[in-house]
């Protein structure tokens, strides 16, 4: 059961759900080559046969999926996936066939995946009820957008859509909104984005009963709500959508969800001018961060240090900042250039001409990848799917 869209952890910077532990793939490796430890081949064999699959239904075998799945189980799960894909092709069950390889879809890396997704889109496209290749054109389209192929993402998404509205697929036109409002955001077209899950909210107002995973999926449309307000510094509206979405993650007892939002509301109170109270909030949640995302706290809580007057500290979290980047191979993440611009300076004040020509160089190669993305800015079209904004206005979506 994967919720495309939720947050960091999916749609952005990238999904790890299902991918083998590093023990994983060394047994993954030996495995493909013939030359596993018989004796740990056999005990995989007995566990996997301890599983009594040949007495399972297609139901059951999801069940245990998602059982594995949460127990990081990887190499059990892949292979119960195995075995549900021999079976549903075995018996002839398009469906399960086509459900199976969507679900396939989320836990391989993306040369395998794209094929996946490919074989569950075909698939849909023989099967009379609709919402099969809604699901596969949505899946497709969240993994491309994962891989950062927005123009190619952005076609599956406008497919789903238009078959979730023609169905009233109403959970799927939720979904579908977000991502192509994410995309929105993601290429400097944030008043849009406003406009489309302002629509979200009022379709999963009206159709609650309709939506499986509500709660889940109301989150994650107050999450995207947040940060296009953040990002066009429209603040009082950025305060009341995170404040709901703090109370909502509370009462499903989220604890991670509540310390993102917490994170997204010490933004928000940054750009208030509310530097101590954003100070506070930083301190006490940044630590259930790693990654990119500790990296986005981390931008803020410099930002803060230096304007207490606390410069030591700037460049500490800074610091750190660069380290995390560094790891990551350097991506272009929101307020990377500003962190250099920074790093640049305090070279400069310290005659330090080497770490000047250094975070130069840096600069320049964040250029190079802005320019890269202004050109799929001109590539990418929304106007297949874009709602007129006077239409969006009179509805009282904005």
């Amino acid at each position: 059961m994967h919720k495309a869209c939720h947050f960091n952890r999916t749609l952005g910077i990238g999904n790890t759900v299902g991918r083998p532990s590093m023990a994983s793939w060394v047994s993954l490796f030996l495995l493909s080559f013939g030359i596993l430890l018989p004796s740990l081949q056999a005990q995989q064999q007995d566990s996997l046969a301890a599983l009594q699959l040949d007495t399972r239904s297609f139901e059951q075998l999801t069940a245990l999926e998602d059982s594995l799945e949460s127990a990081g189980k990887n190499q059990q799960l892949h292979a119960v996936l195995d075995f549900h894909i021999a079976k549903a092709k075995s018996e002839k069950d398009t469906v399960e066939l086509l459900t199976t390889y969507r679900l396939r879809t989320w836990r391989e890396e993306f040369d395998n995946a794209i094929q996946y997704a490919d074989s569950a889109v075909q698939l849909g496209k023989y099967v009379p009820d609709e919402k099969f290749l809604t699901k596969a054109y949505y899946t497709k389209g969240f993994l491309l957008y994962e891989h950062i192929y927005p123009e190619e993402a952005l076609d599956e998404f406008i497919k789903s859509y238009n078959l979730a509205e023609k169905n009233n697929n109403y959970e799927l036109i939720v979904d579908c909104s977000n991502a192509i409002a994410g995309l929105k955001r993601e290429y400097g077209k944030e008043l849009e984005s406003i406009v489309l899950l302002r629509r979200s909210l009022s379709y999963l107002d009206t159709y609650k009963e309709e939506i499986n995973y509500f709660d889940l999926t109301y989150l994650i449309t107050l999450d995207n709500i947040t940060r296009s307000y953040v990002q066009t510094k429209k603040l009082d509206s950025a305060f009341y959508f995170v404040q709901k979405a703090k109370d909502l993650a509370k009462e499903m007892d989220d604890s991670q969800s509540y310390a993102e939002f917490a994170i997204l509301e010490a933004q928000t109170n940054y750009y208030a001018g509310n530097f101590t109270t954003a100070k506070d909030s930083l301190e006490q949640y940044i630590i259930n961060f790693n990654n990119l995302p500790r990296a986005d706290a981390l931008f803020y809580l410099g930002m803060i240090e230096g304007e207490l007057g606390y410069n030591e500290n700037k460049i500490k979290c800074f610091k750190e900042y660069d380290s995390i980047i560094n790891s990551f191979d350097y991506p272009l993440i929101d307020n990377v250039k500003q962190v250099y611009r920074y790093f640049i300076k305090e070279a400069v004040t310290n005659k330090d001409t080497k770490a000047q020509e250094a975070y130069l160089n840096r600069l320049v190669y964040y250029d190079s990848l802005e320019n890269e993305l202004e050109q799929k800015v001109k590539l990418l079209s929304f106007t297949q799917f874009d709602v007129p904004e006077q239409e969006a206005l009179k509805k009282g979506f904005m």
